[in-house]
């Protein structure tokens, strides 16, 4: 908040004594130290819980907050995507979401309301039969300076099944709005892959939670960075943060 000279941050805090079974979205806030001291954060505050009969299956989650405002700036409204739900991956043994929601507010610290009663739809894309979708785990906008010349809007990484092999996997891909206004189309499903074929590849079973931003090395930047975590197999496997470049 550049007006209050604050951060204001959101994340997902789960419920210990659910051994992890349920989550919230929660903020916390902090002014910006200006002589070298301690951040002094505020206590959570509750941004949005699961009520929704989607926002329940499997386990009672929501999380993956990516919270924006109209470019317009001033008082325009805040928006924020959320993940729902999970669905569990029996051959790595992890939970990943299932669904993606969104709600707006007329403050970054909300009231949030929900948009919808349903989850936002993002289109399959040119995926072959044999992959099956499981799940989104998350929706973040890229720099909006940038999207003419990158040719999509945002990025989301899918949880899915291979029926060939009976594996999962994840892939970060990149989106653009429906024609119809509703939910997202699949511009390229595999923009940043994993390499279930190279032995001893780092992000050889999943690519997933991920951020981007624009090259922050040159006044005039032709790469998009998307920073991410991957996993190099699947159960009993170890995970490691890399960064791809996308140029225009």
């Amino acid at each position: 908040d550049e007006a209050k000279g604050s951060i204001v941050l959101y994340y997902e805090q789960y419920e210990l004594r659910t051994l992890e079974q349920s989550s919230k979205l929660v903020w916390i806030e902090s002014a910006v130290p200006s002589d070298g001291s301690e951040w002094s954060w505020s206590r959570p505050t509750v941004a949005l819980e699961p009520e929704l009969d989607w926002e329940m299956v499997g386990t009672s989650r929501v999380g993956n907050a990516f919270v924006y405002q109209d470019s317009s700036g001033g008082d325009a409204p805040w928006h924020l995507y959320y993940s729902a739900s999970s669905v569990h991956l029996p051959d790595s043994n992890v939970d990943e979401p299932i669904y993606q929601g969104s709600a707006s507010s007329r403050s970054l610290r909300g009231p949030w309301t929900r948009d919808s009663d349903k989850p936002l739809p993002v289109a399959k894309g040119s995926l072959p039969d044999t992959m099956e979708i499981l799940g989104v785990g998350s929706i973040k906008l890229v720099p909006p300076q940038l999207v003419d010349q990158l040719g999509f809007e945002a990025m989301c990484n899918r949880v899915f099944l291979d029926t060939t092999t009976n594996t999962t996997g994840s892939t970060i891909a990149t989106l653009r709005t429906a024609s119809d206004g509703d939910g997202w189309d699949v511009v390229d499903p595999w923009e940043i892959p994993p390499e279930a074929d190279v032995e001893g590849s780092w992000k050889r079973a999943y690519v997933y939670g991920f951020t981007t931003l624009e090259d922050p090395t040159t006044e005039d930047p032709s790469e998009l960075w998307v920073y991410y975590n991957a996993r190099d197999g699947w159960e009993h496997a170890r995970e490691a943060i890399g960064v791809s470049r996308i140029r225009f």
